[in-house]
């Protein structure tokens, strides 16, 4: 029987209160955009708690349709596109 990795609940944020849509995506989720959507507050903080496999996370946001990488990420390598994504150890 295969085990599956630890998983860890983590909180992610992103200021841009003039944006239409914002997704959370990475290497958790096959860099889809469709499968973590994130919802806006009233003070445009775009915001999503999710289970991530323990481990090297590499992410980024996909915002109104471009990416974007996490301001506050300390980390960063690059995404399948040539993007630069932000990398986050769970």
């Amino acid at each position: 029987m295969q085990t599956l990795p630890a998983r860890k609940t983590i909180g992610f944020r992103f200021k841009a209160p003039e944006a239409q849509s914002v997704a959370l995506v990475g290497s958790f989720n096959n860099w889809d955009a469709r499968r973590n959507p994130m919802w806006k507050d009233s003070d445009g903080i775009w915001k999503i708690l999710i289970s991530m496999p323990e481990g090297r996370n590499e992410y980024e946001f996909w915002v109104d349709g471009h990416e974007v990488a996490d301001p506050n990420s300390r980390d960063c390598a690059l995404s399948p596109s040539g993007a630069k994504c932000s990398v986050m150890e769970v």
